[in-house]
Order: C-alpha cells, then structure tokens, then sequence
C-alpha cells in the first residue's frame, strides 16, 4: 500500500510553481523472492503550490468539521483567532480562510467584522446523504432535487403567508455584482424560503441536510456565471417564474417552474464544465 506523505510548506512557493513531492513507493518483490527496489525507495511527482493548498483547505476543513461535531468548538463559541488556528493546524492563514469560507457557506459558523468566528450549530446527523464526489454525480442529485423541490413548491403556493412571500420576494433576484458567495447564499436561502412556506417541515430539514450538496452546484454554476452575461438573467427570470406562482397561489404552475429551473440549472452547469454556450 502506498504511503504518501503531504507537507504543509504551501507558504514557500508563489501559486501555481511547481515542486517535487517525495512519496513512498511499495516493496516489490521477483517470484523467487528478491527484492526489486529498497524497501523505502523515493518516488517523485510534480505538483503545484494551488494544488497542495486545496488539499490543504480540504484537510483543515474535515478537522475543523470535527471540532464541531464533537462539541470541542461548542455552539455559540467563538473560534480561535486566525493566527492561532494557523498555528494550531500547521498551515497557512490563506488556507485557513478557505477552510472557515467553507464552514460558513455550510451555515455553521458566522463571522462578525472585528468580533471574530462564532459556531452557529452542529452538523445534522440524522439523515446521511450521499457526497458529491465528481460531476456524474451531480444528474441524479438534480433529479432528485426536482422532485422533492417541485413538490415543495406547489404545497407553498397553496399555502404560503404573506409575510414568507416578501421574504422570498427579498431574496428572488441575483445583482450582476454581487459576489460568488452572495449569490449562492440568497439563492439557497429563496429555495429554503420555499421549503419553508410549504409548511412542512421535512421539506426544510432535507433541503438544510443537503445544504453541502446544494450549495456545491450553486457556488460551481455562479463561478461558471462570472464569465456568462446572460446566467443572472436567466435565474432571475426562472425565479421571477418561480415567485409569481406562489404569489397567485397555482400550485401546479409552480411545481412546473421549479422543475423547470433546477433542470435547467444543472444544464447550465453541465454547459460551463464542457465549454459549451
């Protein structure tokens, strides 16, 4: 079995250089027993600095996701300062804000400016659902998503208050200069917004324990929008679509709508990934 060692030095190369790994490479023996190389013999590979600072990000963020789990970072602690978490963790402040970006994203940190990181709640373990590993992935995670957010839809058209209707009307549309992370916040938040005004609550638990799965695919299709004059236009209309339906209270026409939007959002995604317009 391979034994691959990673260093943290992320801190000594510009992004995208290139530097040499050292990894171990198994014993390998002839049929009669001799051996081919020594038993810890030093393979080499080429890997970039952006590289190793995601692998870094990703590691920092399961050990972080962990603290919280287990209650070691309770909820409403504030976290260590950025400094000490570098330290503490043994990588860089860079990676540090990547690994906290995502914890935020996920809903389970909140920062506030010249206060400091502060756990907002535990990761649900009550439903387990499955990762997104690759973008094959992401078809039957849209498919299901049409079904049981179509659904949810239409139960909060029939059902909706007025109140649930300003909030979603307040988070319905995306600027062309909000960031990234901005508008894949407000747009989870409308879809959840809907869950919400469907009055049922199962609707809102499955969209918040799939909240990792869902905002993957949102953050990935805004970072394909950056580069596409017509990506706000199109979501702001199938949201616009999405709202009046709930608004007039048709269920069916907002089933149909919401239907139509997470399809066409993941064939948007699936466009940005292949290069096609």
């Amino acid at each position: 079995m391979l034994a691959w060692k990673l260093v943290r030095s992320e801190k000594i190369a510009p992004p995208h250089a290139v530097f040499n790994a050292r990894v171990k490479v198994p014993n390998a023996v002839f049929s009669d027993g001799r051996a081919k190389c020594p038993k810890h013999q030093i393979g080499r590979i080429n890997v970039t600095v952006d590289e190793v600072a995601d692998k870094l990000s990703d590691i920092t963020y399961r050990e972080m996701f962990d603290l919280i789990r287990n209650g070691t970072w309770a909820e409403n602690s504030r976290l260590p300062s950025e400094n000490e978490m570098a330290r503490q963790f043994n990588v860089s402040r860079p990676v540090i804000r990547q690994a906290l970006a995502r914890l935020r994203t996920e809903g389970l940190i909140l920062s506030r400016r010249g206060s400091g990181s502060f756990v907002t709640r535990k990761p649900s373990s009550d439903v387990q659902f499955p990762v997104i590993a690759s973008i094959a992935d992401i078809a039957p995670f849209s498919s299901f998503r049409e079904g049981v957010e179509g659904e949810s839809a239409a139960l909060a058209a029939e059902r909706r208050t007025d109140k649930q209707l300003e909030m979603l009307r307040s988070v319905s549309t995306c600027q062309p200069g909000d960031s990234i992370e901005d508008s894949a916040g407000r747009d989870f938040k409308f879809h959840v917004g809907i869950a919400e005004a469907s009055g049922n609550p199962f609707y809102v638990n499955t969209l918040l324990s799939l909240r990792t799965q869902i905002q993957l695919c949102m953050n990935l299709t805004w970072n394909i929008a950056a580069f596409s004059s017509d990506f706000n236009k199109a979501v702001n209309h199938e949201h616009q679509e999405i709202f009046d339906a709930i608004e007039a209270k048709d269920p069916e026409r907002a089933r149909t709508a919401m239907r139509h939007h997470v399809c066409s959002s993941h064939k948007r995604l699936m466009e940005g990934q292949t290069g096609k317009s």
